[in-house]
């Protein structure tokens, strides 16, 4: 109960923080990543489509009722309730739940959920990527996997997926609230999604690479050249997700309010809107709005990049790199070529699915999250929707139909590893993805959660204040070096050196202990 009252005593703060436009999203890869040197789940043994071996035995007794969240750039998806029924008529027999999906679109999904769990309304298992997973944590949204023996008596099989290392991990404040979703737990830096057709038109040889590795300059050719030859069309549009996806810097925590420059070599937190890469990269996409390549209204407008692709009136964006990026991004867009200017970057886990403190019955929702993490045909249904009518099986992958009643994103399913890949993916795709975070740059804070508790005041202010700056920064809407200047004044008077002291007092502690 004291839980439930501070998280509404909190509300009104967290409200405020999420009206203005979401700072960290993304197209490709969502949430922190964690250093695969400890991670101990393994490519899972059984085919994606077998039965999963049952952790618990058939219920007696009432169905219970739970609404999961899911994350998507468009919430219009008519067969969202057929296939929810399909994952339900299992989910009855296996472990006494039925399963609601609540869908939103991405630029709303954080103000949605946190209206909602302000409000006190059911949420039964939440997609907490995009939301600031450390955050609502802290702030009483989240239950703790631990109280009851959540996980140790319901989760045995995402313990097994994950490993408790990793788990605990997503701790904060030395408590599990969350497990992370099993994906590509590192991120390629400065990544583009560029059509194809406009590419080739503008003479560029396709090699078919699911990722090509260019520079800076090359990448602004090709932008040039397409805008040539498409003047009515937008050239580029940013995503929100400027930081986690073109900086090369580490995160410490949910937020940009202290950083580590250069991927987390040196364990020296600092000032990022000081830094000489903030101001370089935000030059880019100044040039870019400055070339006209950039739409006066893309701050305010909210329409996904991927609606705009679909609808030509975009030829590129900025995503995250990782093995399958292509395919993905392919599908949810149109047929794009994805180019990398910067290197690849293990980050900290964190706990993408939780169960919030308005969950009708925690054990219910922990048996849902284990399912959706060991058993390969519940996890399918929530990744592809129902086999014959929304994608057919050709040799074992996915082959979409046109225009599906149903689609999601993979990289916030629980685990990616037991779904099917696409027809348009590498059948290895996920062995690739283990791979590819075993590569990855590594964070000498690589492990560390950083507890905000000590300056959530701070960090509630200032990320007010970010916001208000962010997209026409971020954008290149406005001349970068007097407003950046501004910005950080009022970041500083509200608070900034406090969180950057912290997070060093805590780094220090942490690297001392290890």
């Amino acid at each position: 109960m004291m839980k439930k009252l501070l998280a509404l005593l909190l509300a009104a703060l967290m409200i405020v923080g999420t009206l203005a436009a979401c700072g960290n999203t993304e197209s490709g890869s969502e949430g922190t990543k964690a250093d695969t040197d400890t991670q101990s789940e393994e490519k899972d043994e059984e085919p994606a489509g077998e039965e999963a071996e049952a952790d618990t035995e058939a219920p007696s007794g009432d169905v219970q009722h739970l609404i999961l969240t899911l994350v998507n750039y468009s919430n219009q998806y008519p067969d969202i309730d057929a296939v929810a029924a399909a994952i339900s008529e299992i989910t009855r027999k296996t472990i006494g739940v039925e399963v609601e999906i609540q869908m939103s679109d991405f630029a709303s999904y954080k103000q949605n959920i946190t209206l909602a769990l302000s409000g006190g309304e059911q949420l039964d298992l939440i997609y907490c990527g995009l939301i600031g997973y450390s955050t609502i944590a802290q702030q009483g949204y989240l239950t703790d996997f631990n109280e009851n023996d959540l996980l140790q008596t319901y989760g045995q099989g995402i313990i097994d997926k994950v490993g408790m290392e990793n788990l605990e991990a997503c701790a904060v404040g030395g408590v599990i609230y969350g497990a992370p979703s099993i994906n590509d737990w590192a991120v390629g830096h400065g990544c583009y999604a560029v059509r194809e057709d406009f590419l080739a038109e503008a003479g560029y040889e396709d090699d078919g690479s699911d990722i090509k590795h260019v520079t800076q300059e090359e990448v602004d050719e090709w932008l040039a050249k397409i805008h040539d030859l498409h003047p009515e069309v937008e050239t580029y549009r940013a995503t929100g997700t400027f930081c986690s996806q073109f900086l090369d810097v580490a995160q410490i925590g949910d937020d940009w309010f202290g950083v580590l420059l250069d991927y987390g070599k040196e364990p020296e937190v600092v000032n990022l809107f000081t830094s000489d890469t903030y101001l370089e990269n935000i030059m880019i996409f100044r040039n870019y709005y400055l070339n006209g390549w950039t739409s006066k209204d893309a701050a305010t407008d909210t329409t996904s990049v991927t609606t705009l692709m679909q609808s030509d009136a975009l030829a590129a964006y900025n995503t995250g790199g990782k093995p399958g990026i292509r395919a993905q991004e392919s599908r949810i867009s149109k047929p794009v070529v994805i180019f990398q200017t910067k290197k690849d970057l293990k980050r900290n886990l964190s706990g993408s699915w939780g169960i919030p403190y308005t969950a009708v019955d925690p054990a219910a929702s922990m048996k849902l999250l284990n399912e959706l993490y060991t058993n390969p045909e519940i996890a399918n249904l929530l990744a592809y929707g129902i086999e014959g009518q929304h994608y057919n099986l050709v040799d074992g992958q996915v082959e979409l139909v046109e225009n599906p009643g149903y689609t999601t994103l993979i990289w916030d399913q629980p685990n990616e590893t037991i779904i099917y890949t696409t027809t348009a993916n590498d059948p290895d795709v996920w062995e690739r993805t283990l791979e590819f975070n075993a590569n990855a740059e590594s964070s000498v804070a690589s492990g560390f959660t950083f507890d905000p508790t000590p300056v959530a005041d701070q960090i509630s202010a200032c990320q007010n204040v970010y916001e208000e700056y962010q997209k026409s920064l971020e954008y290149g809407l406005v001349d970068p070096e007097p407003t950046i200047e501004e910005m950080n004044d009022r970041l500083i008077a509200t608070g900034l050196q406090d969180i950057i002291d912290e997070k060093q007092r805590q780094l220090d502690e942490w690297l001392a202990n290890k």
